[in-house]
């Protein structure tokens, strides 16, 4: 995201919510933080595309490659 342009926009976000991100980004971070978290669902979202399209074209992943992927996650997370 370095050396981006940006662009100020307007939204409307739940107090809650906002309350909490400020919390955890700190100050003067919001921004950043908001944008890390738009470019996570942004990835999220072609990611589930991704995968509706391959299934598709190839039928529904098999429930023992699904297991593996979700075990490997676990795994990965479990040696940060």
């Amino acid at each position: 995201m370095a050396g981006s342009l940006t662009v100020k926009r307007s939204f409307t976000i739940p107090e809650h919510l906002v309350d909490q991100a400020r919390t955890r980004s700190g100050p003067g971070g919001l921004s950043a933080y908001v944008a890390r978290a738009l470019e996570a669902q942004l990835r999220v979202d072609q990611l589930t595309e991704y995968v509706e399209t391959v299934e598709a074209e190839r039928g529904p992943i098999p429930a023992h490659v699904s297991a593996q992927v979700y075990a490997d996650i676990a795994d990965a997370d479990a040696h940060r």
